[in-house]
């Protein structure tokens, strides 16, 4: 791992005390750190994430439609590498883990430096502001600069050296870290232990953009020590794994058993195929338990993984340096220039013979759209219901589009006509199915990620249908967007509702309008027992 120095010896200070050499980090240091690292990450890749993709890209296991989603990442990675927009729209959450040895000193207000850092990062930078602070009662406001992070502390095994990672997570793989208590009879059957954990991983499906770094730790002594140990895993930090005071073990065993199933199941990258997860993705860590109880942590990092490690000596500071070509993974790939021939439907033609023609389209199918489409997400959602209830209208561009983008852009630059633009997690808007389905509005909904079976019922019922776009990539998704402007609900800020302007933007059905739910179907196969020891 390459790292780079970004401030000198100037930044530090040593004491000797007897034998002993301190090592201290001056004041403001961690804010010029942090500030340069919240900025990079979301342009940049690591060599070794963006050679994952690769790996994909060239593999003779790759489906075409992991190739195509593969190289669509890299180039993403291309264009995010000026700095006009961010890699992913969805900017995320500031954290920060530093690990301290001993005979080092930092300043008591390292929270605040590290906060001041990241906050200038998005004042500086085209980023979206995605968190919400709490007022009275049950209101929030956006906080408008992302804050306030997180920091968390831990020994460090080398002394005099202070290291750390800095981690930008999405909502989607951020909500993706679960943690289950089941009992300690399940441990011992590896078995069953096997299809507890494949049947789970189904479960979390592909709203958090695939492929994953996947993280399991199993048992822990408290559920705080298995997230602890989860929540790091996810960041790639294995030191406490391989502190031989904690007897943590790492299972490859039970690693390849899932593997397999996965490469049987066809799960894929956001559709069909082999990589559902990352080619050196998967850690499974058996730690140890109480006797009466068997705690099991499940994390993900999405496709994007932003994430970037420092360490300060007695030398200076250094940042680790990411990627500043990623053009050089793509070589003379051009599976996007010659993309099989596939139907295109302008969502500005007549809706019902529009609406006619999708409803033909079967689950699985992929095809491009093109014309006008809403653009609006829970906020917008909750607020057309609540209006509803309360004066029984609804706003009269609901029945005026087909179409529905679940996107919060990031912001616009300057001269441009969109931000960074991608979905948001679908499901989230499914408990609104009803009350659509109900107005015969919006049959169609774009976004990522796996619907409920309620919301597969009700696409049967009312002809609705769902269609997923790649997420991750949202820095070249945006070249499909030809126009936008808000409608409604401008307080919002990126909640707001928009109207988009779309040219031939790729899509899948996932659930049709007879509720055949394609991701179902291959999450069904993985987590079958029956399935895989039949194919064995």
């Amino acid at each position: 791992m390459l790292y780079k120095k970004i401030l000198g010896k100037d930044a530090v200070k040593v004491h000797f005390l007897e034998t002993k050499k301190i090592l201290e980090v001056l004041p403001k240091n961690f804010e010029k750190l942090s500030a340069i690292a919240f900025e990079e990450m979301r342009y940049f890749f690591s060599i070794k994430h963006l050679e994952n993709w690769k790996t994909i890209l060239d593999s003779s296991e790759s489906s075409d439609s992991e190739k195509e989603k593969m190289e669509r990442n890299i180039r993403a990675a291309v264009e995010a590498k000026n700095k006009r927009v961010p890699y992913c729209q969805d900017c995320g959450t500031d954290t920060a883990y530093i690990f301290r040895g001993d005979q080092t000193i930092v300043s008591s207000d390292i929270f605040r430096e590290i906060q001041t850092g990241a906050s200038e990062a998005r004042q500086k930078n085209p980023f979206r502001n995605s968190v919400f602070v709490p007022k009275e009662d049950v209101l929030e406001k956006n906080s408008g600069d992302n804050s306030p992070c997180e920091v968390h502390f831990f020994d460090h095994l080398i002394d005099g050296e202070i290291a750390g990672i800095f981690s930008n997570k999405g909502g989607g793989s951020g909500s993706k870290l679960w943690n289950f208590s089941e009992k300690p009879s399940l441990y011992q059957d590896r078995d069953n232990l096997v299809d507890y954990l494949c049947k789970k991983i189904a479960e979390m499906g592909h709203s958090a953009c695939p492929p994953y770094h996947l993280k399991i730790v199993l048992g822990g002594l408290s559920h705080l020590q298995n997230s602890q140990f989860l929540t790091l895993a996810t960041v790639e930090n294995y030191v406490w794994a391989k502190n031989p005071d904690l007897e943590v073990v790492r299972d490859k065993a039970m690693e390849e058993a899932i593997l397999k199933r996965l490469k049987i199941s066809n799960m894929g990258a956001q559709g069909e195929g082999k990589f559902f997860l990352m080619p050196d993705g998967l850690r499974i860590f058996r730690a140890p338990r109480h006797a009466a109880h068997f705690f099991i942590g499940m994390g993900v990092s999405c496709s994007a993984h932003r994430i970037q490690r420092f360490k300060i000596n007695e030398d200076g500071v250094f940042l680790e340096e990411l990627c500043k070509n990623p053009e050089q993974f793509l070589e003379k790939q051009k599976l996007l220039a010659v993309k099989k021939k596939q139907k295109e439907i302008n969502l500005d033609d007549d809706l019902e013979i529009v609406l006619k023609v999708l409803r033909q389209i079967k689950s699985g199918e992929e095809f491009f759209v093109s014309g006008k489409i809403l653009g609006a997400r829970d906020k917008a959602h909750a607020r057309w219901l609540q209006n509803f209830e309360k004066k029984g209208v609804i706003p009269d561009y609901l029945r005026q589009y087909l179409s529905v983008f679940y996107v919060g852009p990031s912001d616009t630059p300057k001269g441009e006509i969109i931000g960074s633009f991608g979905p948001t997690t679908a499901s989230r808007m499914d408990e609104f199915s009803e009350f659509l389905g109900q107005q015969s509005v919006l049959p169609l909904s774009i976004a990522k990620g796996t619907r409920s079976k309620m919301f597969a019922r009700n696409c049967k019922k009312y002809g609705m249908m769902f269609v997923a776009i790649q997420g991750g990539p949202a820095s070249l998704l945006r070249n499909f967007v030809k126009s936008q402007k808000v409608i409604d609900f401008e307080d919002l800020g990126m909640e707001a509702v928009r109207l988009y302007e779309v040219e031939r933007m790729p899509v899948q059905m996932i659930v049709d309008a007879k509720g055949n739910d394609f991701y179902q179907e291959l999450a069904d196969d993985f987590f079958s027992p029956l399935f895989v020891h039949g194919i064995e």
